[in-house]
């Protein structure tokens, strides 16, 4: 029949015939009064469908926290000394060695003649005597008391460069050396320094290894690099590669041992980046250590997650792993804001396994002291929405009762599963049981009282465990 409103109201058929209605697929049955709705019909279970298309992917669940580092490995014994290599071929030839000791001096040697002189300007030659005739005046000398001008200035006896005189462009490559500068009191590792008035000598501040320095003052930061441009601020590279020590410690006892911070609006902007880009590596990348007893780490993000670890997609391992060899609790999650809406822990997963196990690593002879699991002020909620859930409500219909037992419909049965059963209203009379039908591959609930008939619209809660 079409719809259920056609039924007719007068019926002289036998009590127990049912209509079949097409429009929701439900069975009507005459009670001998009126048409009762009995659920809707259902055949046998037919044969295996094909397999449907691949559905769309679902969305990525949200990334659980991070949990605290595992401590640090003992340092390796040192490795067996190599065996010894070939002999190595002949090297080129070395460079010409430095030249000798002047050798002694000779005798004396004979006087040669006499030599032949011709005088110049100025010049008397007399008798093997040679004389000044050319400087007839004696006021345009220049002595060691004769003041001198230009860029000098002072006597002969003591010329000194004028301030100012020679600037860079009057200095020559090379022209002055360090012979050339006095010590002016300089010691060892000092240099040349402007001390607002003239050039002194003092301790070079710069950084040559290895470099350690106190400093007193109030100057916020004490040392600072600033880089204008695309480039690296400062760079620290630990090139050793059987180094055992970091390569870069910071200590304090103030509030904070290190402050980074980042002021990029990019989604690509990275505070910090941590990278080991040794594909053989089986270290740790980030180790958070606490040893008292606050916080090792802590994340706060205003508006998005707080943290997301992500896993490689060709990752066989674990993407993150909490553990604790200490008496407090590993994991801790709080939600602390009262009016909020959403789940505090939310776990998705599209693995074809377990999405939460739980398991004791106790042995089986010395069982945990509490209970495995544990719920305190709150419900366990199953959601009803999908077909696939482990508590139920089930009704007793025409079209799923056989004699005394009523068929239960749930997906994947297994005769490993745990099927608790509580029967509610109407009241039948009988006490009920649980059984797994072979032939069928379901789970009945029946009346131990086989000669009663399982009624219809019997109402049974229902509580599926999988054991494997």
């Amino acid at each position: 029949m079409a719809d259920p409103t056609l039924l007719p109201s007068s019926y002289s058929g036998q009590v127990g015939d049912v209509y079949i209605i097409q429009s929701n697929g439900h069975g009507y049955m005459w009670t001998g009064s009126n048409w009762l709705d009995v659920g809707e019909i259902r055949g046998p279970k037919g044969d295996k469908g094909d397999k449907g298309e691949q559905g769309q992917q679902g969305i990525q669940g949200i990334q659980g926290i991070q949990g605290l580092q595992g401590l640090q490995g003992d340092k390796g014994d040192k490795g067996d000394k190599g065996e010894k290599g070939d002999k190595g071929e002949q090297g080129i030839q070395g460079i010409q060695g430095l030249k000798g000791d002047k050798g002694d001096k000779g005798e004396k040697g004979d006087q040669g003649p006499a030599g032949s002189y011709t005088p110049g300007a100025g010049i008397s030659i007399s008798s093997n005597v040679i004389s000044n005739t050319g400087d007839v005046n004696a006021a345009d000398d220049i002595t060691t008391s004769s003041n001198a001008g230009g860029d000098l200035e002072g006597n002969f006896s003591n010329l000194q460069v004028k301030y100012g005189a020679i600037t860079g462009d009057d200095i020559h490559v090379r022209s002055i050396i360090g012979d050339h500068i006095s010590q002016m009191g300089a010691t060892t590792g000092q240099v040349i320094k402007w001390d607002g008035s003239k050039w002194v000598p003092d301790n070079d501040m710069g950084l040559t290894l290895p470099f350690n320095s106190n400093y007193g003052g109030s100057a916020d930061p004490a040392f600072s690099i600033t880089s204008l441009n695309n480039t690296t601020a400062m760079s620290l590279n630990q090139a050793s590669l059987i180094s055992d020590v970091p390569a870069l410690k910071v200590y304090s006892i103030g509030e904070k041992a290190v402050d980074i911070s980042n002021d990029g609006e990019s989604d690509k902007s990275v505070t910090v980046n941590m990278v080991n880009n040794n594909t053989q590596n089986t270290g740790t990348v980030l180790s958070v250590q606490n040893e008292g007893k606050g916080l090792a780490l802590v994340a706060h993000s205003h508006d998005g997650a707080s943290t997301i670890i992500d896993g490689n997609t060709v990752k066989t391992n674990s993407v993150l792993e909490v553990s604790n060899i200490g008496t407090g609790k590993t994991a801790n999650i709080t939600q602390l804001n009262p009016f909020s809406d959403q789940t505090t822990l939310n776990v998705s997963s599209a693995t074809s396994a377990s999405v939460v196990k739980l398991e004791s690593t106790k042995g089986a002879n010395d069982p945990p002291a509490n209970a495995l699991l544990e719920l305190k002020n709150g419900f366990v909620k199953v959601d009803q929405s999908s077909i696939y859930r482990t508590a139920f409500v089930h009704t007793s219909a025409a079209f799923n009762i056989s004699g005394n037992s009523t068929i239960l419909y749930y997906p994947n049965q297994s005769a490993s599963d745990l099927v608790f059963v509580q029967k509610s209203l109407p009241y039948i009379g009988s006490s009920v049981i649980t059984w797994f039908d072979g032939a069928i591959g379901s789970w009945k609930i029946a009346l131990e009282d086989y000669n009663i008939p399982m009624p219809v619209n019997a109402r049974f809660y229902v509580l599926v465990i999988k054991t494997n």
